[in-house]
């Protein structure tokens, strides 16, 4: 079980995984499956995972990994334990059972922008964007503009019809600072960030309209 999982509407949520282990001999009384979790990367939002023997006597179980706020990458092993009652203070000894995963949750790219240094909110209301979205407002010439981004990403910045640029005067691979320079106030002044992490398959934008 394994996987890179950005978090944004663009990018799929981990899906069910199934997993079907099978013993190398019967066992002649009850048992109890029971998966330890020890990291707790599992997700329970049906409800508790259900281990269920089939009639070829393999044990069958869905596994979806829990979305995990904390970015980072999660890596481990989950345990097959055969109980021989439900609380389980007896077990068969099982040797094997181990499932490995190496699950990776990352923040989707996070656009903000300051002019002059104060925040800005864009003509949708929005304060910040993500992927495949555009963060659009006004700023005069003479305007320090500054945008940020929460992961490293490329910045491409030019104009669409107009004569009017950004002047950089500052770039990091998460921030870009320019001023804005005098011309003609059609079209738009425009910032790309690409993120670095070719994984990442979108990008997002500001554009910056005149007066």
């Amino acid at each position: 079980m394994s996987g890179l999982f950005i978090s944004g509407s663009n990018y799929a949520a981990p899906t069910p995984v199934l997993v079907k282990a099978r013993l190398s001999r019967e066992l002649s009384g009850t048992v109890y499956p029971v998966i330890v979790d020890a990291q707790q990367v599992l997700s329970t939002q049906y409800g508790n995972l259900a281990v269920t023997r089939g009639a070829d006597g393999a044990y069958s179980v869905f596994l979806t990994p829990k979305v995990q706020t904390t970015p980072g990458v999660y890596a481990g092993k989950l345990q097959l334990k055969l109980c021989k009652d439900a609380a389980c203070a007896s077990e068969y000894q099982v040797t094997g059972g181990e499932f490995p995963y190496n699950l990776e949750f990352q923040p989707d790219v996070t656009l903000r922008a300051k002019i002059n240094g104060v925040p800005v909110t864009g003509y949708n209301g929005f304060t910040s964007v993500t992927s495949g979205q555009t963060l659009q407002f006004v700023a005069a010439a003479g305007a320090i503009v500054e945008v940020e981004s929460n992961i490293p990403v490329t910045w491409t910045v030019g104009s669409a019809g107009t004569d009017r640029a950004l002047s950089v005067t500052s770039q990091t691979d998460k921030s870009v600072i320019g001023t804005v320079t005098a011309g003609a106030l059609g079209g738009s002044i425009d910032v790309k960030a690409t993120p670095i992490d070719t994984r990442y398959k979108y990008y997002s934008s500001v554009m910056v309209l005149g007066q």
